[in-house]
């Protein structure tokens, strides 16, 4: 009988246990298993440095089965950008010799340490992309300095790199592949969306508005506070997150106007409940954010959106009624003003009922089925091309 082939997942850790990602990389995992292919998973980064070949169940909720490593996963602490070269090493130490026949990396926070790995153990690598590439310079937004701005080039630099030597790249939106295409041509690539959750049943369309998200520039929430600020009759807004460089001001407007409500920490799984005690779910993102989890979760519960017209946010809302898009590259004015005429008028377009045929399209193309088949028919490609 002929050996199982083996697939090395490198995955970061903000981005599955911090960022909620897990619960796709263990039904990735769960799905290359049934398949009959063995996995050993590499987790990049943590809050603490990790020693190699220890057991991750307390700190990674899936627990991966890593055939000849015997059920240990090991860790590799490679800082936040995840691209040093000693984090490859690290890799290559713990798998001790075994091969593989696919490496797969889940973020492009990953993808420096991921293609040395494919390439020491002479295998090709396949990468997902969650983000916009080149990767935006938090200086864009008014965060940071020159040092950032360094950083960022090197990153880019790096992932350029290993992008440019995947096998095949899974693409969150079609934005992100134009994007990654521009940025690194060559590969192949296909998008796969993210799943949606399964619609809530709720009764009654809510009241305000609501903010879910980091509190920043390029979360658009400055161009929310203002707009928000100038609209007359402007409606309750609920904030779902105290975390980001503008918590602090969130708190100062609060403090100084009715009708800014700060909600204590929301899981997510409190997320349907929340979304249903509001009518619209206000996203004015200021970067092209691939597939705001936030924005599609908003529409799988039957929520009105506020968004921008910008990255994959257009994909999501593909279709929906109750939807307003707010152009925020063409200047903060523009963008003030159109949310807060959307704000002062709720009832002339956030009302609208879906249509029943726009919705079942959303619901295959967001399902966790569509998802899975898209990411394994991809792998399963790569594995039965070795």
């Amino acid at each position: 009988m002929s050996a199982p082939l083996r697939v090395l997942f490198v995955c970061h850790y903000l981005h599955h246990v911090v960022g909620g990602a897990e619960i796709i990389a263990r039904k990735v995992v769960e799905g290359l298993g049934a398949a009959g292919w063995s996995v050993d998973s590499a987790v990049l980064g943590g809050p603490d440095p990790v020693p190699v070949n220890r057991s991750l169940e307390w700190r990674l909720p899936f627990g991966l089965r890593a055939g000849s490593l015997r059920g240990k996963q090991f860790a590799i602490y490679a800082g936040s950008l995840g691209i040093d070269a000693s984090a490859a090493r690290q890799i290559l130490r713990g798998v001790g010799g075994v091969r593989y026949d696919l490496v797969v990396v889940h973020d492009t926070v990953s993808a420096g340490a991921g293609v040395r790995v494919a390439r020491a153990l002479g295998v090709p690598m396949v990468c997902f992309v969650y983000e916009p590439l080149p990767r935006l310079s938090p200086v864009q937004h008014g965060v940071g300095g020159p040092m950032l701005r360094v950083l960022t080039a090197r990153a880019n630099a790096v992932i350029r790199d290993a992008v440019s030597h995947a096998r095949h790249r899974i693409a969150a939106s079609r934005d992100t592949q134009r994007r990654l295409e521009a940025f690194a041509p060559g590969p192949p690539s296909t998008v796969v969306y993210n799943s949606a959750p399964e619609p809530a049943r709720h009764h009654g369309r809510g009241e305000g508005l609501l903010f879910v998200g980091r509190l920043s520039r390029e979360k658009g929430f400055d161009l929310l506070l203002e707009a928000w600020r100038r609209c007359p009759n402007r409606p309750v807004l609920s904030i779902a997150s105290l975390d980001g460089p503008m918590a602090g001001e969130a708190r100062a407007v609060a403090a100084s106007l009715p009708g800014l409500r700060l909600l204590p920490p929301v899981p997510p799984s409190g997320m349907a409940e929340v979304d249903a005690r509001h009518q619209v779910v206000v996203a004015p993102s200021a970067w092209p954010d691939p597939l705001p989890g936030a924005v599609l979760e908003a529409r799988a519960f039957g929520r009105a959106l506020l968004v921008s017209r910008l990255g994959g946010i257009p994909e999501i809302v593909e279709g929906y009624r109750p939807v307003r898009l707010v152009d925020v590259e063409s200047g903060t004015g523009k963008a003030v003003q159109e949310l807060a005429e959307a704000m002062g008028d709720l009832d002339a377009w956030a009302t609208s009922t879906p249509d029943p045929i726009a919705e079942k399209a959303f619901r295959s193309r967001h399902s966790l089925r569509t998802q899975m088949d898209g990411i394994l028919g991809v792998l399963g490609a790569q594995l039965r091309s070795r």
